[in-house]
């Protein structure tokens, strides 16, 4: 779905909002041109950060790898199909079981767990982050 399309549906609901309804006074009114531009300026990802010579890079790159290995240690889940089929709810606990998991780790001090569960957080996150249409684009289409 593009911006065009997003707005055309938003710019039809608000059309369709029945003024009985209590939350008609906060209905605003705005022409689908404006609004698409407003929807496209607002999904323009910031510009790209390189990863070299980065303030953050010492522990970007790491961490970074820690989350890829992550992914592709469980890859036979589903890949981003199969995590674009998740709800929003099911990303978040999953994040709240993996934070779990990485709780207990951190209070055992188990070095390889804490590198697996912290990764597999930050997979959940960016995870929930694409299942709610909130990633930067540039992430590109889902190949299904």
């Amino acid at each position: 779905m593009n911006a065009k399309d997003i707005a055309t549906l938003i710019v039809r609901d608000v059309a369709e909002t029945d003024p009985a309804d209590p939350h008609h006074k906060d209905t605003i009114c705005i022409n689908a041109d404006v609004l698409e531009a407003m929807i496209v300026e607002r999904l323009t990802p910031p510009a790209a950060v390189p990863m070299t010579g980065g303030k953050y890079d010492l522990v970007l790159r790491p961490f970074l790898a820690l989350m890829e290995r992550e992914l592709r240690a469980n890859s036979g889940k589903g890949d981003r199909p199969g995590w674009l089929s998740m709800s929003r709810e099911t990303a978040m606990l999953e994040i709240w079981h993996h934070a779990a998991k990485l709780q207990k780790a951190a209070l055992n001090d188990d070095t390889p767990a804490i590198q697996e569960h912290s990764a597999d957080v930050a997979n959940m996150s960016m995870m929930l982050l694409d299942v709610c249409g909130a990633l930067p684009s540039g992430a590109g289409e889902v190949e299904r």
